[in-house]
C-alpha cells in the first residue's frame, strides 16, 4: 500500500469491507481477486510515472531555450493562462504591468510634446520669420520652390554608423554606415558602450529597467535604443532628428521578431545577424532638420502664451459650466417646471422641459447666474402642474370668488366656505366638476345670500316643466337676473301669464320661447279643432294617435277632415265610423220623395190626368235640391222616366205604348224648363209598377215612375 492510499484509508470513514470493495486498502492475500490486483498496480504505476516527469520537467524547460520547440507548444496554452488570469484576478495582473506601462506613457507624452514644440518653431521659421522671408526670395531668384529651398537649409542626413550589440555579452552583432571608415574597429566601440553602462549601474543608484539613452560629444551624438536581448546604437552629428528613436525602435523590434532565438541562445556566432541589416540601413536615411537647433523667440512666445490662453479659455469654460449647473438646479427647484432635457450642442447651451402657465419664466432667471438670453436654446412644453402652490391661484382666478368667499385646499381636496349669491354657487360648482389635480371639493360650507328669490325662480320653473307645450331647456341667474329658454307650442299656455302666483314679474325675467308643435293629447286635440274647424253637431276625441269624430256634418267637411287630419302632428288617421253625413240623409229623403211619386195618364190620350200640376212642380222643386246635394257631394246622377202601361195581350205593342207614355212625360218636363240631361226614359210594358199612385182604383195601368239612379261619390 502506498503512502497515499494509506493516508486515505486513515481518514475514511468508511467501514473496512467497503474500503477494501474501491480499492483504498490491501485486501488480505487470500482474499484479492485479479482485477483488484490488476487495479493497484496500476495506481502504482501511475504514481511512479509523475514522479520521474517531476524530476525531468525544469530539465526539458531549460533545455527548450536552446530550442525544440516546448516554448512554440507550450505559448496557446500559457496565453491562454494569462487571459482567464486577466480576467479572474485582473487588478493583479494590472499592478504587475503599471510600472512598465507607465513608464512607456510617460516616455510618449514627452515626445509628444517636444514634436509639437518642433513642428510650432518650424512653423515661425516658415511663416513668421526674417529667414523665411529670406528663403522665399532666395526660390524666386533661383526659379525654384520655397518648399526646395526650406529643405535644403533645414536638412540633412545625420545619421553616420548604427550599431547591433548583443546587450549580455556587448559584442557587436551587425553594423551599417553611411560613411566608409575602415580605420576603426567598431567591435572596440560596441564594448566601449557596454563598459559604459556597466559602470553607470554600478557606481550609481540606478534600477536594471533605466538603461543608458544617449551620449554627448560636443555635436557627435550616440543614441541608444535598448531592448530585451540586444540594443541599437546610432552615431550621428547635429541635431537628433525627432523621428529617429521610433525608427530605432521600430527597427529593434522587428530583429527581435525575427531573430529572438538566436539572441537569447547566443554564443558568440554572429554570422547568423547578416540578414539584420537590411534594418539596421533603414535608420542610416532619416532626415534631421537643422533649424531645431535655432529655436526663435517667436516659438517660445507663443509657447509660453498659448497654455496660457488654454488656462484662461478653460477657466472661463468651467466658470460658465458651473453658472449653468447652477441654473438648471435652480429650475428643477421650482415649482411648475419640469427639466427633460439640457446640456450643450454645437457651443451653445440647450435645455428642454415642460412649464406651467404660472411658473416662472425660465428665461428671466438667466441673469441671475451670469448668463445670457442669447446663448441659450429653450423649448418648454406648457402642462398643468398639479402643485397646491400653483393649482389654488388657477382655481380663485377660474371662480372668481367674492370676497366673502374663502377657498382653501387641504391634501387636493377643494374647500369653499362663506356667503355668496345662489348664481356664482350654481356657477362654481359647474367649474369645478371641470377641474383637473382635485381629489374632490366640499360646498357645505357655502350659504346662498338670495336663497328666496331662488326658491320662488324654482317653483316658476317647475310649473313651467309642467305645463303642457312648454318644454325648458335651460334657465338660472346670469349678471343679476334670472333667464329662462326654451320650447314653446302656440297653444300652450303664455309662461308670463304663471309669474304672478311666484311673486316675479316679467321684468325680472329674461325669456326666449322657440316655437314648435307639441304633442300633448290636449294640444294635439285643440288643434285639431283650430285646422278642421267642426260643425256644431260634431265632437271630437283623441285616442291613442286616432282621431274620432261623432255627430251629424255636411259631406263637405267629412271629406275635408279626412284629407286634413292625418297633416295635423299627433294624428294618425280619422275615424268617421261614428259620424252622420247629413247631405247623404238629405239626399237619400230627396231621392225617396222623387221615387214615391207616380203620375196617370187618360186612357187613350198621353194626357195627365187632371190635378196632377202640382205635383210636377214638387217634383221639379225635388230634382233641383237633388242636383245642389249631389253637386256638394261631388256625385252624378240620372232619373230615369220608366212607363208603364195595360196589357193588352200583345207585348211588342205594350212596349210601344210605355214608351210613348215616358216620352210624353219627358217632353212635359223638358216644357217646364227642366234640365234635361238628367233625364232618360224607358218602356216598362206591362209590368208591374213599383208605385200605385193615387188611381190605384183604376183598373187601367196607364203611368209613369221614377228612378233615381246616384253614381259613387
Amino acid at each position: 500500500m502506498t503512502a497515499q492510499t494509506e493516508m486515505m484509508a486513515a481518514e475514511s470513514p468508511v467501514r473496512p469491507a467497503a474500503a477494501r470493495r474501491a480499492g483504498l486498502v490491501d485486501a488480505p492475500a487470500e482474499a484479492e481477486s485479479p482485477s483488484a490486483r490488476r487495479l493497484r498496480e496500476r495506481l502504482a504505476a501511475l504514481d511512479e510515472e509523475a514522479r520521474r516527469l517531476s524530476r525531468v520537467l525544469p530539465r526539458a524547460v531549460s533545455l527548450s531555450s536552446q530550442g525544440g520547440g516546448l516554448a512554440e507548444a507550450m505559448a496557446p496554452a500559457v496565453e491562454r493562462a494569462m487571459a482567464i488570469s486577466g480576467r479572474r484576478v485582473g487588478s493583479g495582473l494590472s499592478a504587475a504591468l503599471a510600472p512598465a506601462i507607465g513608464a512607456a506613457l510617460r516616455g510618449a507624452i514627452w515626445a509628444s510634446i517636444r514634436r509639437s514644440f518642433l513642428a510650432l518653431n518650424r512653423f515661425m521659421l516658415r511663416y513668421v520669420s526674417v529667414t523665411g522671408l529670406r528663403w522665399r526670395w532666395e526660390a524666386r531668384r533661383q526659379g525654384k520652390t520655397f518648399h526646395q529651398v526650406f529643405l535644403e537649409h533645414t536638412h540633412s542626413l545625420p545619421v553616420k554608423q548604427v550599431f547591433l550589440i548583443h546587450r549580455e555579452t556587448g559584442i557587436l552583432l551587425q553594423q551599417a554606415q553611411s560613411e566608409m571608415d575602415a580605420s576603426r574597429d567598431w567591435d572596440i566601440v560596441s564594448g566601449m558602450l557596454t563598459a559604459i553602462g556597466d559602470f553607470i549601474h554600478d557606481s550609481f543608484s540606478v534600477t536594471k529597467e533605466e538603461q543608458l539613452e544617449t551620449i554627448r560629444v560636443g555635436d557627435l551624438t550616440i543614441l541608444i535604443e535598448q531592448g530585451k536581448y540586444a540594443a541599437l546604437a546610432g552615431v550621428l552629428r547635429g541635431e537628433t532628428p525627432e523621428d529617429l528613436r521610433d525608427r530605432f525602435r521600430t527597427a529593434l523590434d522587428r530583429i527581435h521578431g525575427q531573430f529572438g532565438h538566436e539572441l537569447e541562445t547566443f554564443s558568440g556566432e554572429t554570422a547568423v545577424f547578416d540578414e539584420s541589416s537590411a534594418f539596421l540601413e533603414s535608420c542610416l536615411y532619416a532626415l534631421v532638420n537643422t533649424d531645431q537647433a535655432r529655436i526663435l523667440p517667436q516659438t517660445v512666445l507663443v509657447a509660453l502664451v498659448l497654455p496660457l490662453l488654454l488656462a484662461v479659455w478653460g477657466g472661463l469654460n468651467l466658470r460658465e459650466h458651473r453658472q449653468w449647473r447652477a441654473y438648471v438646479r435652480d429650475l428643477g427647484n421650482e415649482s411648475g417646471l419640469v427639466v427633460l432635457r439640457e446640456g450643450r450642442h454645437d457651443g451653445r447651451f440647450f435645455i428642454q422641459g415642460l412649464r406651467d402657465p404660472r411658473a416662472p419664466d425660465p428665461a428671466s432667471k438667466l441673469s441671475e447666474h451670469g448668463l445670457f438670453v442669447g446663448e441659450v436654446d429653450s423649448r418648454w412644453l406648457p402642462y398643468q402642474s398639479m402643485r397646491e402652490i400653483l393649482t389654488l391661484p388657477r382655481i380663485r382666478e377660474l371662480l372668481k370668488p367674492p370676497d366673502s368667499i374663502s377657498v382653501e385646499m387641504d391634501n387636493g381636496m377643494l374647500i369653499l366656505r362663506g356667503a355668496a349669491p345662489q348664481e356664482w354657487i350654481d356657477s362654481a360648482i359647474i367649474r369645478m366638476r371641470t377641474l383637473t389635480g382635485l381629489s374632490g371639493y366640499q360646498v357645505d360650507g357655502l350659504v346662498s345670500t338670495d336663497a328666496g328669490d331662488y326658491r320662488r325662480w324654482e317653483g316658476y320653473v317647475q310649473r313651467l316643466e309642467r305645463e303642457p307645450g312648454l318644454v325648458v331647456l335651460k334657465s338660472g341667474r346670469r349678471n343679476g337676473r334670472f333667464f329662462v329658454t326654451g320650447l314653446r307650442d302656440p297653444l300652450a299656455r303664455e309662461p308670463a301669464g304663471l309669474m304672478d302666483s311666484f311673486g316675479l314679474s316679467a321684468g325680472d325675467v329674461d325669456a326666449r320661447w322657440e316655437p314648435y308643435q307639441a304633442l300633448h293629447p290636449s294640444l294635439v286635440l285643440e288643434r285639431a279643432r283650430q285646422v278642421l274647424a267642426p260643425p256644431s253637431g260634431v265632437t271630437l276625441d283623441l285616442r291613442d294617435g286616432v282621431l274620432f269624430a261623432e255627430g251629424h256634418a255636411p259631406f263637405k267637411w267629412i271629406d275635408r277632415a279626412q284629407a286634413l287630419a292625418p297633416s295635423v302632428a299627433g294624428i294618425r288617421s280619422l275615424n268617421t265610423g261614428a259620424l252622420v253625413d247629413e247631405d247623404l240623409e238629405e239626399l237619400r229623403a230627396v231621392q225617396g220623395r222623387i221615387e214615391g211619386e207616380a203620375f196617370r195618364f187618360l186612357v187613350g190620350a198621353p194626357d195627365l190626368w187632371p190635378g196632377q200640376g202640382g205635383r210636377l212642380e214638387t217634383l221639379t222643386t225635388n230634382v233641383t235640391r237633388l242636383q245642389q246635394i249631389a253637386q256638394r257631394r261631388n256625385q252624378a246622377f240620372t232619373i230615369e222616366i220608366r212607363g208603364y202601361t195595360d196589357a193588352s195581350g200583345d207585348p211588342q205593342r205594350d212596349a210601344t205604348d210605355s214608351l210613348d207614355l215616358a216620352s210624353g212625360f219627358y217632353e212635359n218636363l223638358r216644357f217646364r224648363g227642366m234640365d234635361m240631361s238628367l233625364f232618360t226614359k224607358r218602356g216598362m210594358g206591362s209590368a208591374q209598377p213599383p208605385v200605385a199612385g193615387d188611381g190605384a182604383r183604376e183598373a187601367k195601368n196607364r203611368l209613369v215612375a221614377l228612378k233615381v239612379m246616384l253614381s259613387a261619390p
